[in-house]
């Protein structure tokens, strides 16, 4: 378009030209045909020249015009580039500011709760003081029973800040407590799942243990019924059965390895060690679902309870069609046809069935004094 206008403002002028020349050699002579041959001469090699110069200067501003147009585009993209760039910069500084502000609340979040932590123990000490000062008044008038009591209090209080203090974190396993002392942790199983404790075996082969079952002394009944196995039973500190259902959470997300410890009333020491062990959901029975290959020195007692399903004296789960093992046995267990290895029968010493034993321990039933069993987490 801008072209066209400028043809027609050329023509116009050669037009206008040509008039003016013809009409001043008409006036000094008079005649058209004159004018005519006159300007055929010098008038038209005039009109020719400037025709040129017209057409040159036409082509210079046509070329400098495709090039601010070219000049216009490439400055177009780098406009829009340069918004890119500024909005992917603006994204950044979004997340990053998000970042921040999370990164500020968990600093937060962790501060209060060192401070609540001493807080706990500088009101721990304080009480530890004034019962410091009030057995100190009891040893003069010789009540040395209520003196050893209160002290035994205060150091159940005092560990309980402490445990809050240096142990009230959550772990997914006892492999990942950060410590090589034995005690109760608490671990969370998945990020989602309510954390329980546990007692966590730090030393023996290796550390990094789940106890789930420990008996050493009798002085806990191990004949119960199906929901207090489900669920756990006795002090994570003495005796005790963690439950089938924590068992199956924390084998059934990731694979573990199962070690089984044991000893005679002679004192004698031997283990059974799986390379697998998983367990099954309570629909399932929370049956042995995997079992690993065996190492070790007691002997493979628990290679027929492969895939059997767990009994209880009220609830009979085992293959055996004539005999209820657990009821019979007196210890729940994964059954088939009974089983060689009854780790939860009565303790007693005695060689008899229903006595807490491990078949190959001594090829026979005779009731051992020590039984632990624990779960590690494989890599």
């Amino acid at each position: 378009m801008c072209n066209s206008k400028i043809n027609l403002s050329v023509w116009w002028f050669i037009l206008s030209v040509i008039f003016n020349v013809c009409a001043s050699a008409g006036e000094h002579r008079g005649d058209v045909n004159c004018c005519v041959h006159t300007t055929m001469g010098y008038g038209l090699e005039l009109l020719l020249t400037k025709l040129d110069i017209l057409t040159s200067n036409l082509h210079r501003m046509e070329k400098k015009f495709q090039s601010l147009e070219v000049k216009q585009q490439n400055m177009n993209d780098n406009l829009q580039t340069m918004k890119d760039d500024l909005r992917s910069v603006e994204d950044k500084c979004v997340k990053s500011e998000s970042k921040l502000l999370k990164i500020e609340h968990d600093i937060e979040e962790h501060r209060s709760k060192q401070e609540l932590s001493h807080k706990e123990m500088i009101a721990a000490i304080q009480k530890l003081e004034r019962q410091v000062a009030a057995n100190v008044s009891e040893v003069y008038n010789g009540n040395q029973q209520n003196v050893h009591a209160s002290l035994h209090e205060l150091d159940r209080d005092l560990g309980c800040v402490l445990y809050n203090q240096y142990y009230g974190s959550t772990f997914s396993s006892c492999k990942n407590v950060p410590s090589n002392v034995s005690g109760t942790y608490l671990i969370r199983v998945k990020n989602d799942s309510d954390p329980f404790k546990v007692y966590c075996e730090q030393e023996a082969f290796g550390g990094g243990w789940i106890v789930f079952q420990y008996r050493y002394d009798g002085s806990l009944d191990f004949y119960r019924g199906w929901d207090e196995f489900r669920d756990g039973f006795g002090d994570l500190n003495k005796e005790f059965w963690l439950g089938l259902e924590k068992m199956h959470q924390i084998t059934s997300g990731r694979k573990h390895e199962l070690m089984v410890e044991l000893k005679d009333f002679s004192g004698n020491y031997k283990y059974a060690r799986y390379n697998a062990f998983e367990i099954g959901t309570e629909s399932a029975k929370y049956n042995l679902k995997v079992l690993g290959n065996y190492t070790g020195t007691a002997g493979n007692a628990m290679y027929f309870d492969k895939g059997s399903k767990f009994s209880t004296k009220d609830q009979n789960n085992d293959a055996d069609s004539t005999t209820h093992c657990a009821l019979h046995q007196e210890g729940a267990w994964w059954h088939w046809d009974c089983t060689r290895a009854n780790l939860n029968g009565r303790y007693m010493n005695a060689e008899h069935y229903k006595s807490m034993r491990w078949n190959y321990f001594a090829h026979n039933n005779q009731g051992l004094s020590y039984s632990r069993m624990m779960i590690r987490e494989l890599e």
